[in-house]
């Protein structure tokens, strides 16, 4: 196996960054003395760092290779997603974030999970929402694979498999050891990492292109001259048969599903202070959208040089095979050897920054939600702490026996995922903070509810030659039009509304953040309400840029090759 020179230096710069998160990994293991600091920290994480990991949370490898490649094959259009992303710290800090921490001190709180409970009472709530939980972070974090597979895969020249179970095991050594004061502050260089990778690709590819004027005024030239067009404001002309309407559901769906992804919201568990949850919201959101924004910039980049004919033929086959390749080019081919190494750190960080808060909330929800809380009540926290990290090596394991699935399908795993997650914890946890009716039995039937639709409406996106009564990807949204996180989080907010009113509330099933508390956390302050309203604002001046949007789809079209 030969490298090249150029080839080493960027390994050596990957193996440097390893080497910096393994050694935070193992001085970090002096803070854990039980599950709340394995998980959680100490509730004294300075909000900053905080914020910075919720970023890093949010922004995973689909950010650095997904949107690119979604860019590269659509248009700009696909921006709004960081836009819609960005919206949902404001989100989940406005709906619970406030009651969430206030009730995590108050109760002992570190899962989500616990908090279900605290709402709803009864051990079935909590039971059902681990399960969600386990089920969607083990899902989604196929979906970071195939990132890693992607990039590691030729800078190491190892199949893509294999590709895949050497960051795997890189990762999952940091979150074996270290827990959740590794991964904080692993994360907040990680982040740093990210951010100047996606300042050096966006402006590297500014000068590439010799500016936005020319970069747009080269790819409106070339798309004038394609006749496919994959989106269309005329719904009977359109590809996936869903033009504006998709796309609302899409903005919807990273704004919402985001506010209900358990590995981003229960950083809010670790403020020193519940009047940090301004800072926290405003820092990941601004954090998170400079990447996924400046990073979205590389699908168009290469969309220039597919335009300009620059691309070899054997990266047009590639491309051709799969998009999400763009950003893998446009590095490869226009950065020098010591940028690329940094930026296939910040691929990796993305990765495991993603990756280590879905090992951590699934082993959560096995060793404390279902184990500690239902089955052995008098398990020690060191026993606790170490059913943890086994069950994180079982979930490595079963991650490394997925790699192996077609690529199509962790695609779908990846949407499974992400709507499982949303459906599990979003209805379930606005509402049980906030609407003094909710009763256990409708809460615990209404994550039930949303689980089982969102993977089922998953499922229908599948290759009908995989599964037979799947409609496909392009059917499904000619036939539902809707990303199917919005059907589980729209199925289990009418199941636990409808059921609770159905229902008397009563000591017997509620939680004692109703029977004991009464559901008055103290109110926030002033600037804290303030602050919301004017981030609310804020966004409420996002809906006008639809006629953008409108124009924007209404000029993109499928790259293609004659």
């Amino acid at each position: 196996m030969q490298y090249t020179a150029e080839e080493l230096v960027a390994i050596a710069a990957l193996i440097v960054y390893i080497a910096v998160i393994w050694g935070i990994a193992i001085w970090a293991r002096k803070f854990i003395k039980g599950m709340a600091e394995f998980y959680i920290g100490t509730r004294r994480v300075p909000v900053a760092m905080v914020a910075l990991y919720g970023a890093a949370a949010m922004a995973s490898g689909w950010t650095f290779v997904g949107q690119p490649g979604s860019t590269f094959h659509v248009g700009p259009v696909v921006c709004v997603i960081a836009i819609a992303a960005g919206m949902s710290f404001s989100i989940s800090a406005w709906l619970y974030g406030w009651k969430m921490r206030y009730y995590s001190e108050k109760y002992g709180l570190i899962t989500m999970p616990d908090l279900i409970e605290a709402c709803y009472g009864g051990k079935l709530p909590r039971i059902l929402a681990a399960i969600g939980i386990i089920l969607g972070c083990t899902f989604y974090l196929t979906a970071q694979y195939k990132a890693m597979g992607m990039l590691l895969g030729p800078l190491l020249h190892v199949p893509y498999h294999w590709a895949v179970v050497i960051g795997i095991i890189i990762y999952g050594v940091y979150v074996f050891l270290g827990g959740f004061m590794a991964a904080v502050y692993a994360n907040v260089i990680q982040i740093f990492v990210m951010l100047f990778a996606s300042f050096v690709i966006f402006f590297a590819g500014l000068s590439f292109c010799g500016g936005f004027s020319n970069l747009f005024s080269v790819i409106g030239a070339w798309e004038a001259t394609q006749p496919a067009r994959i989106f269309s404001l005329d719904a009977s002309a359109c590809i996936l048969g869903a033009g504006m309407g998709m796309y609302i559901s899409y903005i919807f769906t990273f704004a919402l599903g985001g506010a209900g992804q358990p590995h981003i919201v229960t950083k809010m568990y670790s403020l020193a202070k519940p009047e940090q949850l301004k800072w926290y919201a405003a820092i990941s959101a601004l954090a998170f959208t400079w990447v996924c924004t400046t990073l979205s910039f590389s699908g168009l980049f290469t969309r220039y040089a597919w335009a300009q004919g620059l691309i070899s033929p054997e990266w047009v086959s590639m491309l051709k095979a799969d998009v999400d390749y763009a950003i893998i080019w446009f590095t490869l081919n226009n950065l020098p050897p010591l940028l690329i190494g940094i930026f296939y750190a910040a691929v990796l960080a993305a990765v495991f920054t993603t990756s280590d808060g879905f090992l951590m909330m699934a082993s959560a929800g096995f060793a404390r939600d279902i184990v500690h809380k239902c089955i052995k009540p008098d398990l020690t926290r060191k026993q606790e702490v170490l059913l943890a990290r086994i069950f994180t090596l079982i979930i490595i394991i079963v991650a490394i026996a997925l790699v192996w699935v077609p690529p199509g399908i962790v695609l779908v795993l990846g949407i499974w995922g992400w709507g499982t997650l949303a459906a599990t914890t979003l209805p379930a946890v606005a509402l049980g903070v906030n609407w003094k009716r909710v009763t256990k039995w409708p809460g615990a039937l209404g994550i039930l509810a949303g689980i089982v639709v969102a993977a089922g409406m998953g499922l229908l996106t599948l290759d009908p030659k995989v599964v037979p009564f799947a409609l496909g990807t392009v059917k499904y949204y000619q036939t539902y039009f809707l990303h199917p996180c919005i059907w589980g989080l729209l199925a289990a907010t009418v199941v636990i509304v409808v059921g609770s009113l159905l229902t008397k509330p009563s000591p017997q099933n509620q939680g004692v953040i109703w029977t004991e508390a009464k559901g008055l956390a103290p109110p926030p302050p002033a600037a804290f309400v303030e602050s919301e309203k004017k981030s609310f604002s804020a966004i409420a001046e996002i809906f006008p840029t639809f006629k953008l949007l409108r124009h924007l789809m209404a000029t993109s079209s499928q790259p293609k090759s004659e």
